[in-house]
């Protein structure tokens, strides 16, 4: 109960009405308008929208100061403070994520069954096909994939997950380095927020593979 939540942190704070309260979450319209079921995933609770995220806080007794979509529109960041008004409804934005939200439901099977043909065509040709990036991306996107068998690696930069294994699906996560042993022909990258360092990292690397963005 993200109101609750809230709540709490208001009474927390009560003493100082001139404290002001900062949050991120991940942006619901990015993931439905730009149809990214990766980022639907257990460590998310909630999901909010601009207009969403304003309508809780508001709820709970807070004004809103301001609201930012960061990191490419990826999150949206939200200030507030103590206040006593009510809330100001934003009724067709909350009609339009209504519409979205339906609109996700119902394709998001055949993506999933895009997807799917797409890897299963790399392995009937025999291409070694891995995942870059060990995050929740990449969690959500196996474990839907369905496909474990046929991508066998993730590589991660973070030297802490060097020799760990994914969530649910069970891949080994390696280094860039022990990718240029293992080889690859297709890499699908989880963020295209990172399509030219990763690009510039598997040039410099020798590396020659197809650069995929999963989304």
């Amino acid at each position: 109960n993200p109101v609750w939540f809230l709540d709490l942190v208001k009474r927390t704070i009560r003493s100082n009405h001139n404290a002001i309260v900062f949050f991120e979450v991940p942006n619901a319209r990015l993931i439905l308008d730009d149809f990214s079921p990766w980022d639907v995933i257990y460590e998310h609770c909630s999901y909010f929208s601009v207009e969403s995220l304003r309508t809780a806080f508001e709820r709970a007794g807070f004004t809103v100061l301001r609201t930012e979509e960061t990191y490419r529109g990826q999150f949206i960041t939200i200030e507030a403070k103590l206040s006593a008004e009510g809330v100001q409804q934003a009724e067709q934005a909350v009609e339009e994520l209504g519409k979205s939200i339906q609109a996700f439901a119902k394709d998001l099977k055949g993506f999933l069954a895009r997807w799917q043909s797409l890897v299963d065509g790399w392995h009937e040709a025999g291409k070694k096909v891995a995942v870059w990036g060990a995050g929740a991306k990449a969690v959500g996107f196996l474990n839907m994939l369905g496909r474990v068998e046929f991508i066998e690696h993730v590589v991660d930069i973070n030297p802490h997950k060097h020799g760990k294994y994914l969530a649910g699906t069970g891949q080994k996560v390696i280094s860039p380095e022990a990718l240029v042993e293992v080889g690859v022909d297709v890499l699908l990258l989880m963020n295209p927020i990172y399509g030219e360092e990763v690009s510039a990292q598997i040039k410099e690397l020798g590396i020659e593979a197809e650069l995929v963005t999963a989304i």
